[in-house]
């Protein structure tokens, strides 16, 4: 069992702002004196904010990986146009899959500016906590659709919105008051954002074909991390109310209310991702690591139980959810063996992020002006000191595919009108010209990306062609 007291950390949430301020990766240039003091509370909480690392599932491989046989490829021999069978992407969740909703709103919780996004294609920073594309990115793209556009995007209204959205708010979680602490958007919202988006694609499709669009699309939640580092261990109250294991009964409660209510909402191809390993983000090894470079087993302790009930939740509700599917998809495995067997991925560090010194930057913390920013990623774990690198989102995304084609094992069945979904296709085509997709390869029959440096060569020519 798990004590309560075990798990408090030592660091409390009036320390933090102190660290923070002590940090020689603070540029304060970029903050009125002002408002300093009032960003330094805002930025202490948010130092548990995001990385559910979780981050997708479905359809992605990547040609020659270190340490990742091929044979966990070999699921399916047959080659298919995975937009016959899904007809589009839609997103729930926090930073791990924020795409820029965070922009349009009032909080610290951003990440548009540089140097987030400086390997992003296409252009600079968008609202991605990551140097360049996050999971999703890569999942779509493979599917074979353009990116889904952040909900309160301006642009994020007609025919772009036909192959999915992204409702993702960064820094909120499975419970509505871990949103609320930085004015952002929890899942209660982001699924009253859902009903509106379901209204337009049917007021832009028809009726018959808007159904067939909601009804078939992928659909992603992707949180939760935020629910423990950045509310539980930062409230005395939360803590006095509640040990770990009642705690986690207590999210468990959310998260079957927020999936069946997607699923009563007519989502029927529902993927839920579990909680990475908590204690080897850097930032709670700075914070909470008393001074050991290992990770914090304390934390990852947390972020298993948890995982193994919400395992356990979607075990159940497969077997109640006779006209859709739901999987959980195993996020804390791929990234637990990254950090703990780095050369086998063509990484050399796993303890501090590439922005800044790594320790504990994260949104405005790590800016143009963080002293001691890495010049390539690549070999890196974290990008800040919550969230991966894009190589490293890459290699989650590869290791949730092997998961993902059991569970969704009927895509390969023609469960949905390929009519349907060929008619949704020519909606979207000319939306999708503006969208680079990178080229594909076959090994073995299965469908892969390429390595790195490849992307680099890919072109509009590439993208978005029928296999």
């Amino acid at each position: 069992m798990l004590s309560s007291r075990k798990y408090q950390p030592k660091v409390r949430p009036t320390v933090l702002g102190g660290l923070l301020m002590k940090s020689r990766a603070i540029n304060t240039m970029f903050i009125p004196s002002s408002e300093l003091h009032s960003v330094q509370k805002e930025m202490a909480k948010f130092f548990g904010a995001a990385i559910a690392i979780s981050s997708l599932i479905l359809f992605i491989g990547t040609v020659g990986i270190l340490g990742m046989g091929r044979d966990h490829f070999m699921n399916s021999s047959k080659s298919v146009d995975y937009r016959d069978y899904i007809t589009g992407v839609v997103i729930f969740g926090d930073s791990t899959v924020d795409v820029g909703n965070n922009n349009y709103l009032l909080t610290v919780v951003k990440s548009n500016f540089e140097p987030y996004g400086t390997k992003f294609e296409g252009g600079g920073a968008a609202g991605r906590f990551c140097d360049g594309q996050i999971a999703i990115d890569f999942i779509t793209r493979k599917i074979g659709y353009p990116l889904p556009l952040p909900y309160l995007a301006p642009n994020a209204h007609g025919k772009a919105i036909l192959t999915g959205i992204n409702f993702a708010s960064s820094a909120s979680g499975w419970y509505d008051k871990t949103a609320e602490a930085f004015n952002v958007k929890g899942l209660t919202e982001q699924l009253l954002w859902y009903k509106n988006w379901k209204n337009e694609v049917v007021s832009l499709a028809g009726q018959e074909e808007g159904n067939h669009i909601i009804s078939n699309a992928l659909y992603v939640f992707s949180t939760g991390s935020n629910d423990w580092i950045n509310n539980y261990y930062l409230s005395d109250d939360l803590m006095e109310q509640y040990t770990p294991e009642t705690y986690t009964t207590f999210l468990i409660s959310l998260a079957r209310y927020h999936i069946q209510e997607l699923y009563d909402l007519g989502g029927r191809n529902i993927a839920v991702l579990g909680l990475p390993p908590l204690g080897c983000l850097p930032s709670q090894i700075t914070l909470n690591g008393k001074g050991n470079p290992g990770c914090v087993e304390d934390f990852n302790i947390v972020a298993k139980d948890f995982n193994d009930q919400l395992r356990a939740l979607v075990a159940e509700l497969k077997q109640t959810f006779r006209k859709g599917r739901v999987g959980y998809l195993d996020t804390y495995t791929i990234l637990d063996k990254i950090v703990h067997n780095p050369e086998s991925y063509g990484i050399s560090e796993t303890r501090i992020g590439c922005c800044g010194i790594g320790t504990i930057e994260t949104a405005i913390l790590c800016n143009k002006a963080s002293v001691g920013t890495c010049p390539d990623a690549f070999p890196y774990v974290w990008w800040d000191s919550f969230h991966p690198t894009d190589h490293v989102y890459s290699l989650i995304a590869v290791d949730l595919f092997n998961q993902a084609l059991p569970v969704f094992d009927a895509l390969n069945t023609a469960i949905v009108s390929q009519l349907c979904c060929k008619r949704s296709r020519i909606m979207w085509s000319e939306h999708s010209q503006s969208h680079i997709r990178s080229p594909t390869h076959t090994m073995n029959g299965v469908v892969t990306i390429p390595r790195r440096q490849e992307f680099r060569g890919a072109s509009q020519d590439d993208a978005y062609m029928t296999s």
